[in-house]
């Protein structure tokens, strides 16, 4: 009986070994197999100061990897963060531990770095590291500038950099200016009438003389070689301005308007400051003005920075045949309006100089009935600095109207600025009937 039970021992004995033999027998070394992480994170460094560029991961779901560095770097140097127990790490070949960085040459243009990870027992994990290190970049060859300013006056055309020839003007009491230039590429280096001047900042003070004054800005890049120079003519104005040549005078009468055309023959810039019924400033100076009543319009010469009144002659009747007999000597209605007489033409350096224009209210000549009596109907007064503004006869007074006749209203009116309106008189004939004359 025992020897039966030491025989069953002795064999089970057996089965565990064989057992246990055929499971290693699959395992190299018959080591029972582990799992290891076989991720790993590297530095790349500057080879020469050991300055760190950049850190990279990877794992055996993200095998790639990439760095840029500066053309300057012609090596860097890869690290291991950790090392990874029971695995190895290679670097193109070389053995990478934490006390032992691998240092890899660089070409410019892209550089395969292979790093491969070993368990001790298992197989082998590939990364894949990209450095590319940059081309060389030579100088700049850019010379354009992205901006210039004048510190008084406006450039002609409005600034872009591939355009190179501007005009400005500026009041005659300018006597010096200053440029500021700003260049594309910080590194270019600019010049005003052969000063240097940063970029981004002002010139010194540039002397103007009365007339056309021609300011070279030249920019050469930071290559020594490519250069573009911009030009601006900056006209100092002078204080002397001639009048306007004025032609092409027409006249007319429809639905009881006198309409007056006109053409001022002059190269500077106009436009209508103040006029009355209907005046318009159109294309090149064209002036197409209607008026039966103030007969004069301000025009503003924006070039010069001046103000001119056009005054014309204001016949009565308002008529072909009252044009002539105003002007006497003149066949034609056509001669007439082109006579020196019929257009008196003023200057004023501000507008706060130019005197007002009193327009009468209600008829001219007027009517009163005799023993009846009469109100002012006043007249406006029109400022270019103020508004409209109501006045009425000068001195009010009454007279007996019990015989027909013809009295006189005065009105006057001095502005803000004492500028004095001219006299405009309104004559009031008394008719039938009895009564006073009551000015109000």
């Amino acid at each position: 009986m025992k020897k039966h039970q030491r025989s069953f021992f002795v064999a089970g004995f057996v089965s565990i070994v064989i057992l246990v033999s055929i499971i290693l027998s699959g395992c190299p070394d018959g080591v029972l197999p582990q799992s290891l992480d076989l991720s790993v994170t590297l530095t790349v460094s500057n080879n020469t100061n050991g300055n760190l560029l950049q850190e990279v991961s990877f794992n055996p779901a993200g095998k790639t990897a990439s760095v840029k560095v500066a053309n300057e770097l012609e090596a860097v140097k890869i690290g291991i963060k950790k090392d990874i127990a029971g695995a190895s790490v290679t670097v193109n070949g070389q053995a990478l531990t934490v006390d032992n960085d691998v240092s890899i040459d660089l070409d410019v243009g892209t550089n395969t770095v292979t790093v491969v990870v070993t368990p001790e027992d298992g197989t082998a994990v590939t990364y894949t590291l990209e450095i590319t290190r940059e081309a060389a970049v030579g100088p700049s060859n850019n010379a354009s500038l992205s901006g210039l300013s004048l510190s008084t006056g406006a450039l002609s055309p409005a600034f872009a950099s591939d355009i190179y020839s501007y005009t400005a003007s500026v009041s005659n009491d300018t006597e010096t200016i200053t440029v500021t230039p700003t260049a594309v590429d910080s590194d270019a280096s600019i010049t005003v009438n052969g000063i240097e001047v940063t970029s981004g900042s002002a010139s010194g003070d540039l002397t103007l003389s009365v007339g056309k004054n021609t300011i070279t800005v030249l920019v050469t890049a930071e290559d020594g070689v490519a250069t573009k120079t911009y030009t601006l003519v900056v006209e100092r104005l002078s204080t002397v301005v001639e009048p306007p040549e004025i032609t092409d005078i027409y006249v007319f009468e429809e639905n009881q308007k006198f309409y007056m055309y006109f053409s001022i023959l002059d190269d500077n810039s106009w436009s209508t400051v103040a006029d009355n019924e209907g005046g318009t400033v159109l294309a090149y100076g064209e002036v197409r003005w209607c008026d039966n009543e103030a007969n004069e319009m301000i025009l503003h010469n924006e070039k010069y920075n001046q103000y001119i009144k056009v005054k014309w002659t204001d016949p009565d009747p308002q008529t072909r045949e009252g044009i002539l007999n105003f002007f006497p000597g003149y066949s034609t209605f056509e001669q007439a309006m082109n006579s020196s007489s019929f257009f008196t033409v003023t200057f004023y350096d501000t507008l706060s100089k130019v005197p007002p224009v009193i327009i009468l209210n209600g008829d001219n000549p007027d009517l009163a009935a005799l023993g009846g009596t009469y109100t002012d109907p006043g007249a406006t007064v029109s400022d270019w600095n103020t508004a409209e503004t109501t006045i009425y006869a000068d001195t009010p007074w009454g007279w007996d109207t019990s015989t027909s006749g013809t009295h006189s209203l005065h009105y006057n009116y001095t502005d803000t600025d004492g500028n004095h309106a001219a006299e405009v008189i309104r004559e009031v004939g008394v008719g039938s009937g009895t009564g006073v004359i009551i000015i109000q």
